[in-house]
């Protein structure tokens, strides 16, 4: 397994260059794949989806399923862009529902604008210094004993379908903003002993229609599987995973079993035994 922060791919679609309607990229869990055939900027757009979580700023109808840090349901007064002197207060974001801070940014359409704005330049920034640590050599990391956990998303939870021993890296820094699901990897007394942010599993669309006008969309993609890997030591008993601190799923590294939640309480899946007489 080799570690990385983000893969995007670059599709070359030669041939159909001047075929707006089929000018499309997309962001999804890390992973982008970029037409080569787009603005550059298109790059910009995509990264930003997939660092900061940010929902596309043109009003497009969709719903916002996640917390979009660059669009702000007080649409009206704006407050959590006051933070940012020169930043805007413009109606919508994704739907009219939300504003967003800039008349047109890079976000709203990278066709006519080449910055993000202020505010949103404030939030990438703070995700930027919030994940960069400080090197203290350029030595290669070893691969090192793991767990890889598979999750499946569904009914708006991440649940873990197995987890299997492996080696390699463990996932570190991903996605930059701050989500609601972690997987945690606890010891015998339920202590954590590491965890890692989930994204929300949003598959943007991104691209321009034949009258060169945005076309954006979000989708929840239910019923996706997902892996990470965990590092694997003599400390963990068990692999759960939380959503706003709530465990939602877990499983028993002891005896290689998920474990059945009830009430934020985990009661072991135990067989019956019936006998008939």
């Amino acid at each position: 397994m080799c570690p990385h922060d983000y893969v995007i791919v670059a599709v070359d679609s030669e041939g159909i260059q001047n075929l707006f309607d089929l000018l499309r990229s997309s962001a999804w869990m890390g992973i982008a794949s970029l037409n080569t055939a787009d603005d550059p900027l298109v790059f910009s757009h995509e990264f930003a989806h997939l660092f900061a979580n940010f929902a596309d700023e043109y009003e497009y109808g969709g719903k916002i399923s996640w917390d979009a840090p660059n669009c702000d349901s007080s649409w009206e007064t704006c407050p959590k862009f006051n933070v940012v002197g020169d930043s805007e207060c413009v109606q919508g974001c994704v739907n009219n529902e939300n504003s967003r801070s800039i008349n047109v940014g890079i976000m709203r359409d990278y066709w006519k604008s080449k910055v993000y704005g202020s505010y949103n330049e404030h939030i990438l920034t703070a995700f930027i210094l919030k994940n960069t640590k400080a090197s203290s050599n350029d030595q290669i990391a070893k691969s090192m004993p793991i767990n890889i956990v598979q999750l499946n998303y569904i009914d708006n939870n991440w649940q873990i379908l197995n987890v299997e021993e492996s080696v390699g890296y463990p996932d570190g820094f991903n996605q930059g903003a701050v989500s609601t699901f972690k997987v945690v990897v606890e010891n015998e007394n339920y202590e954590n002993i590491f965890e890692l942010d989930l994204p929300l599993p949003v598959l943007y669309l991104d691209g321009h229609d034949s009258e060169n006008n945005p076309y954006y969309d979000a989708v929840l993609t239910d019923g996706v599987i997902y892996t990470v890997s965990v590092p694997k030591t003599d400390k963990e008993s068990r692999i759960v995973v939380k959503n706003n601190n709530r465990i939602v799923s877990a499983y028993n590294l002891q005896k290689n079993q998920i474990e059945s939640i009830s009430y934020n309480k985990v009661n072991i899946g135990i067989p019956q035994t019936f006998s008939s007489s």
